[in-house]
């Protein structure tokens, strides 16, 4: 299996060449493959040890990458079925390597999305000039092939479980198949946007979390996609924001202009040694003592060897990826602030239509009293007076029938206030009941300070 990831890896790097082609790149290939060749020479004593009979397929040492590993899934997937113990203990044995793979394939795919989050957050400081634009780029480039890579490899171990019989090709549990659009989740460092509400975020956040989603819920969040051709730039397209949102770059000033003694090749001479173009003495010595800059590193994105995918847990990922998670967790608790805030409103809303509906319809009726009493008998102003407050106790009707109604969605309890004292206290009442997990587990509920 770990001749396989390699595999994969290196065949992600050439598609990568192909489309931007780089010594760099082409350098890290040839490693990889003369990595790949002594490990499926060893690999390959081993299996014919263990099977002797086996037909091994062929080994081509140029492109080491496109040799088949005959592992029981592959054997399985061709149509060998284990006979004898020694294959059935190998298949269990592949169950479990596969599992554990998929599960932590589920955690790269996560670190691999918030590590391309932090290059595209970065990619605006360093979008100025023609080195600024290139370095970004290339950086951007990295982040979205290991993250194509991550997840590959989870489909890989995915596919493999469907080809021992673990899993149906179907089934959602216990691993889903994982796309592009399954990673969307809304920058960190972009703000709140009107809408942000009903964006779902991707699967590979929920996987490992222990929420169970419904299909109908799933399939609703997301439109139909024909294949996945395109799903990239939508994913692109929605997080990227918009110009209001994002964060603008440092401000530089206009930079100073050159001297002619500093662009001058070293043929054009002054007219004179004492020219005004000529630096003090003691500056000089001091320039030619200045020790030349050394050339930048990768960034810290790419310090743990992603060349070879091993995992991105350095100190400065963890703290950006526990910063994500806290502006995520403060976002969706206003969110579900703002959310519930309405729904509450809502019910005010409606008790205050029907008051205002009953309370016009009493003074409607009175002014018709009052006209009647005062002309002793009936004419226009009484007969208008009438049909105003009789349609006033109809609205008053429809909407306390609509309001207490089960297709409207109010609350059963709140339905039932005799006033709006009445409301807010059923209102708190039913707040310290649904939250009472947070005041368990001592977190503060925001909305009480004001």
């Amino acid at each position: 299996m770990s001749v396989e990831h390699e595999q994969v890896l290196a065949i992600a790097l050439l598609r990568n060449h192909r489309e931007h082609p780089l010594q760099e790149t082409w350098e890290s290939i040839t490693q990889m493959r003369d990595s790949l060749n002594l490990k499926l020479k060893k690999f390959r004593e081993w299996q014919r040890e263990i099977h002797p009979h086996l037909t091994l397929s062929a080994l081509d040492v140029d492109e080491p990458e496109l040799t088949a590993i005959q592992l029981p899934s592959y054997r399985m997937r061709h149509g060998h079925h284990p006979g004898t113990n020694l294959d059935r203990q190998l298949q269990d044995a592949e169950i479990k390597l596969r599992c554990t793979a998929a599960d932590g394939g589920i955690s790269a795919v996560r670190d691999a999305s918030l590590a391309l989050s932090a290059v595209r957050k970065a990619r605006e400081l360093d979008y100025r000039g023609q080195a600024g634009i290139t370095r970004s780029q290339r950086n951007l480039q990295k982040a979205e092939l290991m993250k194509e890579f991550e997840i590959s490899m989870y489909n890989n171990a995915r596919a493999a479980l469907i080809h021992l019989g673990y899993m149906a090709k179907d089934a959602i549990e216990p691993y889903r198949p994982l796309t592009t659009r399954d990673t969307r989740r809304k920058e960190t460092h972009l703000h709140r946007a009107k809408g942000d509400s009903r964006l779902f975020d991707g699967t590979a956040w929920y996987l490992q979390s222990g929420v169970t989603i419904s299909e109908a819920a799933f399939s609703s969040a997301r439109p139909p996609v024909a294949g996945s051709q395109g799903s990239e730039d939508e994913e692109l397209q929605l997080l990227s924001g918009t110009k209001t949102l994002k964060r603008s770059g440092f401000k530089h000033g206009q930079r100073s202009p050159k001297r002619f003694k500093d662009i001058a090749p070293d043929t054009v001479s002054s007219d004179g040694e004492d020219s005004d173009l000529d630096l003090p003495h003691s500056k000089s010595l001091s320039q030619q003592k200045k020790v030349k800059k050394a050339k930048k590193a990768d960034g810290w994105i790419w310090l743990q060897g992603l060349t070879r995918a091993q995992s991105m847990n350095g100190d400065k990922l963890a703290a950006y990826r526990s910063e994500s998670e806290r502006v995520q967790w403060f976002r969706a608790e206003a969110e579900m602030y703002r959310w519930l805030e309405q729904y509450e409103r809502k019910h005010a809303e409606f008790m205050r239509i029907i008051e205002r509906y009953r309370r016009d319809s009493v003074v409607w009726a009175g002014l018709a009293s009052a006209e009647e009493t005062r002309n002793g008998g009936l004419n226009g102003a009484v007969t208008f007076a009438r049909m105003q407050a009789a349609m006033h106790r109809r609205l008053e009707h429809n909407t306390n029938v609509i309001f207490k109604s089960a297709d409207s969605g109010a609350h059963h309890d709140w339905v039932s206030a005799s006033s709006f004292e009445d409301l807010i206290n059923k209102i708190d009442g039913w707040r310290d009941v649904v939250f009472k997990w947070m005041d368990d587990m001592g977190i503060h509920r925001a909305y009480k300070d004001f």
